[in-house]
């Protein structure tokens, strides 16, 4: 399944202090299936979600749709 591939990177990034808080940027069809996927660990990592399929986007418009408190909480 490929949530659990993905949930498989994440829990190795963590585990290698590669981040420590998640934006979670995910088509709206899998965001449910992604959340039930997660561990914990993970669960608490994230500090924002956005339910909309950005896969063609640029970074400028990416970015535009992640909550500002996002950054404003940068550690």
């Amino acid at each position: 399944m490929f949530a659990r591939r993905i949930v498989t990177e994440l829990v190795a990034a963590k585990r290698h202090r590669q981040f420590d808080r998640l934006v979670l940027i995910v088509a709206p069809s899998f965001l449910g299936i992604l959340r039930k996927a997660l561990p914990q660990s993970l669960q608490t990592a994230v500090e924002a979600e956005v339910a909309k399929d950005l896969q063609h986007q640029t970074v400028d418009e990416v970015r535009a749709h992640i909550p500002q408190s996002v950054f404003q909480t940068i550690r």
